[in-house]
């Protein structure tokens, strides 16, 4: 483990120690939001690969708007097709020399003032995590086992471990399901 990723450990722990809980309301915001952050995995991608996830969240989620969220290693997708979205992406200047977005980007993301926050990585993300913790956005869905309290405070587990596709369609399988009870 180099000095980088020390520092970035001992970094995202501070910030976990000292992040505060915001108040939500789980029906309002996780079933009905008006403002949904996703967060791409820090890692080169095809727009095809995130494609079909993205319009499953849209169709979910159709009168929301988005904010895309990506590392600089991330190729943010093209989405011209839906009316309501941004994209933030880091430049060099955004990020600390252990690789973890500095103030100027979290006050990016603050400004969005996100109700729902999605991240689609699989496996610990630093990036990802950091901007989760930071965000401010009530509810916080990610991956189940890879961070936990405080980034994420809804964690959803899949029981397909090694398929990246089979556990976004786990989040989708979840998040549906609490959609469809807001209906009822």
């Amino acid at each position: 483990m180099g000095i980088k990723s020390i520092a970035r450990e001992l970094k995202l722990r501070w910030t976990m120690r000292n992040s505060e809980s915001c108040p939500y309301s789980f029906s309002g915001n996780l079933r009905t939001p008006k403002n949904i952050m996703i967060l791409l995995p820090n890692r080169p991608n095809k727009d095809s690969e995130f494609f079909e996830i993205v319009a499953q969240i849209v169709s979910l989620y159709e009168d929301a708007e988005y904010t895309f969220i990506g590392g600089v290693n991330t190729n943010l997708p093209r989405l011209q097709k839906y009316k309501s979205y941004k994209t933030i992406k880091p430049t060099e200047d955004d990020l600390t020399w252990s690789g973890l977005p500095n103030k100027k980007f979290i006050s990016k993301i603050k400004m969005c003032q996100g109700q729902l926050l999605i991240d689609l990585s699989v496996k610990k993300d630093y990036f990802n995590a950091f901007v989760a913790a930071e965000s401010e956005v009530p509810i916080r869905v990610g991956n189940y086992g890879s961070w936990g309290p405080p980034v994420y405070n809804f964690e959803i587990k899949s029981n397909h471990v090694q398929s990246e596709q089979l556990i976004h369609k786990s989040f989708m399988d979840v998040l549906k399901s609490i959609s469809a009870g807001a209906a009822n």
